[in-house]
């Protein structure tokens, strides 16, 4: 699969050149451990380690770009401030494995 292009909209936001197809993933703190959750599926992951989230966050990301949608994976710091806020398409995820 080739990669495609991840363009910044004019309100900030970040979009595919195919409308649609555009996933998100988020990594966050919640009081006693980490959250993952995305825009494709169903209820949050919870995690105590902070690392085991992010994996978890990279392996949901890799499995949406898998399905052929693009995908932002944003991971925040245990005080909510964004660390990592990655685009991919049609690459693997790394970290996910």
């Amino acid at each position: 699969m080739h990669a495609r292009s991840i363009m910044e909209a004019p309100d900030g936001d970040f979009r595919s050149d195919a409308v649609g197809e555009q996933a998100e993933v988020f990594v966050f703190a919640i009081p006693g451990g980490w959250s993952v959750t995305s825009t494709f599926s169903t209820g949050p992951l919870v995690f105590q380690s902070g690392a085991r989230a992010e994996v978890a966050g990279r392996q949901l990301a890799d499995a949406a770009i898998k399905a052929g949608l693009a995908v932002e994976l944003r991971i925040h710091t245990r005080d909510g401030r964004l660390a990592v806020r990655t685009r991919f398409r049609g690459e693997a995820v790394p970290g996910s494995s």
